[in-house]
């Protein structure tokens, strides 16, 4: 079931204002102000860009109106617009709480928090929002950090130089920052095992195929499957008791990791069996997706392990990095990695694959919100951004197309949408040889239940714009 971020809006229950007994009317103290309802959107720690509409159901106006949190509200109000008997705003939350090195606790502890509606001055309504606390990443010192948690939603990321992030779990790594990502130490994708790093190869004298590969040959192993194919049989040309190559990829359709990164197949694969030693394993994947700015400074490795004795060298990972702005000072390494010195050597795993989201370079869709106002009283928009060159690309609202354009030669492309009155939650896709790509840029995510689990996958960014008819 797709969970479309919802700030928990609660209806405050009317309380009793006075009671009358044998004694004579008693003051319950002032009434409790009529509530106002917010639209469906979740709100977290560090969200930079929190933008929403506020109505309220008993026929009183709201122009002129203004928007104040309650005392001791993480919620800064940045911009607001107030007609009839509705207000847009757009806010910044804060970060208040302790990072206490997880990305959304279990059990969720968010907090209740008001805004006040006043006019004139006097207190007219209010309306409540759930905060839900997540910790900001950081990597310090020289002693590695081991990260086994693969879904992480953070206020912000940050390593220093010197620092090193080890991936130390079977999934693809997917980061969410609310806010700013700045990377100078190093992250190592290579500790990953199981679908992140894909398949190893087949082991020799056998002919056992290699974890999503091709069977072996007398004495060579089959090669591991990688990013774009399986890894062949454990027999080159020429060579019978070599070991199989490694696979290009495991998926069917080249780039189809670029496109859905729910898949857990998009690490690469593992090299091809040697006549003696089994292939090195293929690099993790990772996807950093910031509502910020992304700055990379140190290294993103991911390249696939050196085979040894004899066995081929693993395939590289799959990186996905989006960002308001991306500066890569240094590029993700996804080269395959090194085949081992021997007579009959298996074959060497393929480069891993690169996704950029940002107005620099773009190998997915770049969908630019500030293209499109957060607050309008204009009934149609257009949103603007960069693709490949001649793609088709939709805006979804609510999973419904309303809006398509093709990009030119450049790639870069605009679509117009007419908006719904309220809150409008817009989706950009491009359609592309890989298959449907969804944006990673924008002023909010949505994320997707994964089982039962506490925390949520992410699918992609929205970008909110509230009409004020």
């Amino acid at each position: 079931m797709r969970l479309r971020s919802a700030v928990i809006v609660g209806l405050l229950a009317c309380v009793a204002c006075g009671d009358d007994d044998a004694m004579g009317p008693r003051d319950g103290g002032p009434p409790p102000l009529p509530s106002a309802s917010l639209g469906h959107i979740v709100a977290f720690e560090g969200h930079q860009t929190f933008v929403n509409d506020l109505v309220v159901e008993d026929g009183g106006s709201l122009l002129g109106a203004t928007i104040v949190p309650e005392p001791g509200t993480p919620i800064e109000i940045v911009e607001q617009q107030c007609v009839a008997d509705r207000c847009g705003f757009v806010a910044r939350v804060l970060d208040t709480r302790n990072n206490r090195g997880v990305g959304v606790p279990s059990p969720i502890d968010a907090q209740n928090h008001f805004l006040i509606v006043q006019r004139g001055g006097v207190d007219a309504y209010r309306a409540l929002v759930t905060v839900n606390p997540v910790d900001e990443l950081t990597g310090r010192g020289t002693e590695p950090a081991r990260v086994g948690q693969a879904i992480f939603l953070a206020t912000s990321v940050t390593s220093d130089v010197g620092s090193q992030f080890i991936a130390a779990t079977d999934d693809p790594v997917r980061w969410v920052s609310f806010g700013d990502v700045r990377l100078e130490g190093d992250f190592l994708l290579n500790d990953s095992l199981g679908l992140a790093g894909g398949g190893l190869g087949g082991d020799p004298q056998s002919d056992a195929p290699g974890s999503f590969g091709g069977g072996g040959s007398t004495e060579g192993g089959g090669g591991g499957g990688g990013h774009l194919e399986v890894g062949s049989p454990g027999q080159l040309a020429g060579e019978p008791d070599a070991g199989g190559s490694g696979g290009a990829a495991r998926t069917e359709a080249p780039g189809a990791c670029l496109a859905d990164f729910a898949r857990t197949d998009c690490g690469g694969g593992g090299g091809g069996g040697g006549r003696v030693g089994a292939g090195g394993r293929g690099a993790g994947s990772i996807l950093i997706a910031s509502l910020g700015d992304v700055v990379l400074s140190g290294n993103i490795l991911g390249a696939g392990d050196d085979g040894v004795d004899d066995g081929g060298a693993g395939a590289g990972g799959a990186v996905f990095l989006s960002g308001r702005t991306v500066a890569l000072n240094t590029r993700p390494t996804l080269a395959g990695g090194t085949v081992s010195d021997g007579p009959v050597p298996g074959g060497v795993g393929s480069p891993g694959v690169l996704r950029l989201d940002s107005p620099e370079a773009v190998t997915g869709v770049f969908a630019d919100p500030a293209s499109v106002p957060r607050l309008t009283s204009d009934a149609r928009v257009e949103l603007s951004g960069q693709t490949l060159p001649d793609t088709i690309v939709e805006i979804e609202r609510d999973g419904a197309v309303v809006g398509s354009a093709t990009s030119d030669g450049t790639g870069a492309f605009a679509v117009s949408v007419d908006l719904a009155a309220g809150l409008n939650r817009l989706a950009v896709f491009a359609n592309t040889d890989a298959g449907r790509i969804r944006s990673w840029t924008g002023t909010s995510f949505e994320f997707l239940r994964v089982g039962d689990a506490r925390q949520a996958l992410p699918v992609g960014a929205l970008t909110d714009v509230v009409y004020l008819p």
